[in-house]
């Protein structure tokens, strides 16, 4: 470490390294140094350091089970995304309590439930699913719905995010799925200056989530070749929400997929997920956690992220059912992966 450290000190990041190590804040220039440095090694290192004075030695994980009842790709959540290539049809509440009849509630804790935008399904229909599930496993908490689904589903009944979520809550809602903040598609695959005036849109729905203490993921959806200076000004401004309303319980850099049969565009690399994962521990000191989850990005890379800034591994699975399709990293293969990275595992 006394090492890593010595190199980061002669290199072009070296300035940062006393800021780092008092925990000070750093600037919007200072972010974009780090998008347009081409020392992913001392980046790393400055992001390690601060990721372990933020938890030590521990890398988070939850057991969940995830249900996507659209069958709609939700590029917020690769699990889901996976469900629906796995189960085109819908869920109705209905099948949803059957589906969820017999879970072992000492394996699985959570019910991560999305699905992509229903244009026929509006707040009353997703109140529905909740009390079918709240009624069905009792002992999980519900995670649930993007922001773009809550949008939807509110514009079907000419309700605001006010009226929406103590709907929600009251039926089951235990937090919010949440998802971008910024939705991207085959026809729009970039960020770009009118994705701030599209995360500002959102804000109503982040200050009910706040008045009511719900708490949701956000996952940072990026493409191949995002300019630095558009993905800085997100992140200033993701900070900045995070400073007034502190929603946001962990940050999760993914990259654009949708299904092959459907678009065909070069992906962000390994390289660019690790820088992602750095400067999101550095930038945004306001997040509690930030993910690399194995499902989402490979085995491996989610491995190396874990000395990138990483310190939550995202959800681990219970054995698969054959009443559901659950995709995902078995419990015991994640901690397996998590140990071998030299990192000790802590299920929330």
């Amino acid at each position: 470490m006394a090492a890593d450290i010595d190199r980061v000190a002669a290199s072009e990041l070296g300035d940062l390294l006393p800021l780092v190590r008092a925990g000070e804040r750093l600037t919007r220039g200072d972010c974009m140094r780090l998008w347009r440095t081409d020392d992913l090694t001392s980046l790393g290192v400055l992001a390690n350091h601060a990721r372990e004075r933020a938890s030590g030695n521990r890398t988070q994980y939850h057991c969940a089970v995830h249900i996507n009842y659209t069958g709609n790709p939700v590029p917020a959540c690769p699990e889901c995304t996976a469900v629906s290539a796995a189960r085109h049809s819908k869920v109705s509440p209905a099948e949803l309590a059957g589906l969820l009849e017999g879970i072992d509630g000492a394996r699985i804790h959570e019910l991560h439930l999305t699905g992509g935008p229903d244009l026929e399904m509006g707040v009353d229909g997703l109140c529905r699913m909740m009390e079918r599930a709240s009624a069905a496993c009792p002992a999980l908490s519900i995670r649930a719905f993007t922001w773009q689904e809550l949008e939807c589903a509110a514009a079907i009944e000419g309700r605001t995010p006010s009226r929406t979520l103590p709907s929600l809550v009251d039926a089951g809602l235990t937090s919010i799925a949440g998802g971008a903040l910024v939705d991207l598609s085959p026809s729009v695959f970039h960020l770009g200056p009118e994705s701030i005036h599209k995360m500002e849109a959102r804000m109503p729905w982040i200050q009910a989530a706040a008045d009511l203490g719900l708490k949701s993921d956000l996952s940072w959806i990026i493409g191949d070749g995002d300019d630095p200076e558009v993905l800085t000004d997100m992140l200033v401004c993701i900070r900045g929400i995070q400073d007034h309303w502190a929603v946001f319980e962990s940050f999760a850099p993914l990259a654009f997929q949708w299904p092959p049969e459907a678009l065909e565009l070069p992906m962000p690399t390994g390289y660019n997920h690790l820088r992602a994962v750095a400067i999101g521990r550095l930038f945004l000191d306001n997040i509690p956690r930030i993910r690399s989850a194995p499902f989402a990005v490979s085995e491996p890379l989610a491995q190396v992220a874990q000395w990138y800034g990483a310190d939550d591994a995202g959800s681990a699975c219970a054995p698969r059912d054959s009443r559901w399709s659950t995709p995902g990293i078995g419990v015991d293969r994640l901690l397996k992966l998590l140990q071998e990275s030299g990192r000790d595992p802590v299920g929330l």
